[in-house]
Order: C-alpha cells, then sequence, then structure tokens
C-alpha cells in the first residue's frame, strides 16, 4: 500500500522535463547531452478538490513531516504502480468552512 492514498482530483496533471548539457559554438552549432542516466524529471501537479478540513490537515502534517526531501510511495492517477517521489511544495488555499483545496508538486526519484 502507498504511503500517500489520500485520493487526488482530475485535475492532477503528470509534466515531463529532459535535463541536458548544451555547449554552444560559433555559426549557431550546439551540441546537447542528456545530463545523467536519469535525465527525464518526471513531476505531477497534484490536486485535491473539496478534502475535508479533518484530511486536509492529516495530508498536511504528512507532507510537512517529509521535510520536502524524505521519499515515499504513491500511485499516479492514470498509473497502476507505485512511484517514489518527493514534495517540495504544497499549499492549501481555502474553499469553504469544512473543506479544503490541496495542491502539491510531486517529483519522482529514481530508486536504484
Amino acid at each position: 500500500m502507498a504511503d500517500f492514498d489520500w485520493p487526488v482530483s482530475w485535475g492532477t496533471k503528470p509534466s515531463y522535463k529532459a535535463r541536458t548539457i548544451k555547449t554552444q559554438y560559433g555559426d549557431g552549432y550546439a551540441q546537447r547531452l542528456g545530463d545523467g542516466i536519469n535525465n527525464v524529471i518526471t513531476g505531477w501537479s497534484v490536486v485535491i478538490n473539496n478534502c475535508p478540513n479533518a484530511d486536509a490537515e492529516a495530508i498536511i502534517a504528512f507532507l510537512a513531516s517529509k521535510g520536502g526531501y524524505q521519499s515515499f510511495s504513491w500511485v499516479p492517477l492514470y498509473g497502476s504502480s507505485e512511484v517514489r517521489v518527493i514534495c517540495e511544495t504544497w499549499d492549501r488555499p481555502t474553499s469553504g468552512p469544512a473543506v479544503s483545496d490541496i495542491t502539491a508538486t510531486f517529483e519522482k526519484v529514481p530508486v536504484p
């Protein structure tokens, strides 16, 4: 079972970024290389809408306990297997007296 098992909303979406090393030469010529073995970084903009405030408190406490550097397991919305992720940023704008919306950014970490 995943460490983070709260249901996420359909607004959750993946993003991908390739890390590259680029050397620019004269006359417009450039040489590019992938930066490392795991040079494609996968991330997710995680959205949890209308989350009951008690659950929102638990989610915020969980993310804070990881401190932005400890990884945890999570199953992405369109995935079937767990991935290890970290979460360095999250917020909780108030949306009502009994519910909150939570947004967070998860980044996949390489697992040996």
